[in-house]
C-alpha cells in the first residue's frame, strides 16, 4: 500500500507547473522541480516530515549546540529555519547532512 501512495505523490508532484502574470502578460510554463504545492492538503504533513527527519539527522550526528542538556542545533518557527553552531565549520559540516 505504502508504494502506491508514493507513486501517487510522485505522480502528484511532477506535474506541478508555474507561470507568472506581469499585467496582461504571461511568461511561459515551466516546470516545478522542487518544493512543496502550496495550499495543498498535504503540504503542511509532508513539510513537518521532511523537517522532522532534517532535526533528528542533526541530533544524531551531535552538530549544532546544546543548552545543558537541551539539543539546540535548529530553531525553526513555521517555514524559517535558523541552524545553531558553535563554530563556522561545524556549520558547515551541518550543511553537508
Amino acid at each position: 500500500m505504502r508504494g502506491h501512495i508514493i507513486k501517487i505523490l510522485m505522480d502528484w508532484y511532477s506535474k506541478i507547473y508555474s507561470v507568472v502574470r506581469w499585467s496582461d502578460t504571461l511568461s511561459r510554463q515551466e516546470s516545478v522541480k522542487s518544493g512543496i504545492r502550496q495550499r495543498g492538503i498535504l503540504s503542511p504533513f509532508l513539510f513537518n516530515i521532511y523537517m522532522d527527519s532534517l532535526i533528528t539527522r542533526l541530533r544524531k550526528a551531535d552538530l549544532g549546540c546544546h543548552m545543558g542538556r537541551v539539543f539546540v542545533g535548529v530553531i525553526a518557527y513555521a517555514d524559517d529555519l535558523l541552524l545553531v553552531s558553535a563554530s563556522v565549520v561545524q556549520l558547515q559540516r551541518e550543511c553537508l547532512i
